[in-house]
């Protein structure tokens, strides 16, 4: 169940109770600008910050901005049309992929502020990470064809619970200090409503053209197109 907290002008929505001090919590880390230093991986169109909430511990929370044409004009607000808002889309899917058994940060809540026109944020578990595979690839071939076997099987649990991640690419799959795999950016992702053998071309088309576009090793794409088709 989606609980709704009014706050200081800021709505905010999370499945969990949350008290007036998280709620105070939350809204003072809005406020703060995030550093030029911080990393900005997890962000897609956004920015990220990290920081300790009370209550929830060691956060990432996602800013959207508009990008295209429209985000030139209002960059950080968006009209608030139809039946979901921008954050919930992501809020949601993050809780769909991990009730799928896909590793992806924890969902905790998400804010928005404006009526007509809004800005939005997502507050999410950090990922206590040491680079993306697309990094690894490069920097330490031999550990990315060790974690290859992880990403096929996250890939082949997208396809078959029918979930379209739009922006599925290596530099979206962070490893944590564990070395465990997780897939982020989930950002306009949604249920997939055509065969799963179209939902697998998909991904196999997008994966391979970023590998290209980004000058990543051969085995990426490979593997993953050996391994999918077999299937």
């Amino acid at each position: 169940m989606l609980h709704k907290f009014n706050y200081q002008k800021f709505e905010i929505y999370s499945e969990n109770l949350l008290s007036t001090k998280d709620l105070a919590s939350i809204v003072d880390a809005l406020k703060i600008q995030a550093s030029p230093n911080e990393d900005h991986l997890l962000s897609g169109r956004g920015t990220i910050k990290f920081t300790i909430l009370d209550g929830l511990g060691p956060v990432a929370i996602k800013k959207y901005l508009r990008g295209g044409i429209f985000g030139k004009i209002i960059k950080k607000y968006y009209l608030h049309v139809g039946n979901k808002l921008r954050p919930q889309i992501e809020y949601e899917a993050l809780l769909i992929a991990r009730k799928c058994g896909i590793k992806a940060p924890c969902p905790y809540a998400f804010v928005i502020q404006g009526k007509v026109l809004y800005q939005a944020w997502l507050i999410m578990e950090k990922i206590e990470h040491q680079d993306n595979l697309a990094s690894i690839s490069i920097n330490n071939p031999e550990l990315a064809q060790e974690l290859m076997t992880e990403v096929c099987r996250i890939i082949t649990s997208l396809v078959d619970n029918m979930i379209f991640h739009p922006d599925l690419h290596p530099g979206n799959f962070l490893m944590n200090t564990n070395q465990e795999l997780f897939l982020i950016d989930f950002d306009k992702a949604a249920i997939f409503s055509g065969p799963p053998s179209k939902l697998q071309e998909i991904y196999l088309l997008r994966w391979r053209r970023a590998v290209i576009k980004h000058n990543l090793p051969d085995f990426l794409a490979e593997y993953i197109s050996a391994s999918l088709r077999k299937k």
